[in-house]
């Protein structure tokens, strides 16, 4: 079995995902409410912190940026659940390769890491801020009665949307997909300076010193990547090549082949219902994929 055969494919390169989380925000505002980073800081229980300016720039963002993302995100863990669970089996049982010509122990433990990364630079990159709002909006779901807890929601949400960033509102679009409507400023776009969208950056330095210290230990552990970024997930140069393997619908689903014909290429009537699908999920809590299966024929 070969290795690319082992990491599912994507929707989005990561590779080509402009940095738009920066590193002190991410260290005070992100890290500390995701598991993927105990590493870096300790993990927080309860809510998150969310305020106006955090959802000002989320909104930025074309709404079907967060669903495609999601998808990506969610495959990624459920081939990592998959593969440990084959690699824990494998290693039981005491055999270096699984039967019927199967996947090797290296080739699964390759193939983790791969999957691994690609996960993390998702998330470092924009994912994280999907992940942080889709938490503190859950909490204050677990606050309220059940038959309150969306108009409550809504109300919140609404409140924080006051901060003005360098983009108008749902008009980014930081992907080499092609964008669902004309208009949007696009990763395909010639001569964009991606960091004006990016969130502020106020690095203190507690910040600067915690970063040091994780460069530190990830230079003696030899875990840091060739060309990776100061404080961001390493790759070495084995992983890299699979870091972002293209969809092309040959190993997909059906329901995941469809997917750009519905975002991409869709009549203007029926991507007005996509989207307006897609942001009663976003904003009442519902999983993205709601509205995937509601499409699906």
């Amino acid at each position: 079995m070969s290795l690319p055969s082992l990491v599912p494919e994507v929707h989005v390169d990561v590779a080509s995902l402009p940095l738009l989380l920066p590193r002190s925000l991410r260290y005070y505002d992100l890290y500390p409410y995701s598991d993927l980073f105990s590493h870096i800081v300790s993990t927080r229980p309860g809510c998150p912190s969310w305020n106006a300016e955090l959802e000002a720039y989320y909104q930025t963002f074309h709404p079907s940026v967060w669903v495609y993302l999601s998808i990506d995100h969610n495959n990624d863990t459920r081939a990592l659940r998959q593969l440990r669970s084959r690699l824990g089996e494998l290693r039981k049982s005491k055999l270096k390769r699984e039967p019927e010509d199967g996947a090797s122990v290296d080739e699964l433990e390759s193939a983790i890491k791969i999957v691994q990364l690609r996960q993390l630079d998702r998330w470092n990159k924009l994912f994280g801020l999907l992940d942080i709002r889709d938490k503190y909006i859950q909490h204050q779901q677990d606050l309220f009665p059940r038959e309150v807890h969306y108009e409550i929601k809504k109300a919140a949400v609404r409140a924080m949307e006051s901060t003005e960033p360098a983009a108008a509102r749902r008009s980014l679009w930081p992907l080499f997909l092609p964008p669902p409507i004309a208009g949007l400023v696009s990763l395909r776009d010639q001569d964009v300076d991606w960091s004006k969208y990016a969130l502020p950056d106020r690095p203190t330095p507690k910040s600067e010193d915690a970063w040091r210290d994780f460069e530190a230990a990830q230079v003696a552990h030899g875990t840091k990547g060739h060309g990776s970024s100061s404080g961001e997930s390493g790759r070495d140069d084995e992983a890299a090549p699979l870091l972002a393997v293209p969809f092309n619908g040959a190993r997909s689903s059906g329901l995941s082949r469809r997917l750009p014909v519905y975002f991409a290429t869709a009549p203007l009537k029926l991507y007005r219902c996509v989207v307006t699908l897609v942001d009663f999920c976003l904003v009442y809590g519902f999983p993205t994929c709601c509205c995937l299966i509601c499409l699906s024929p």
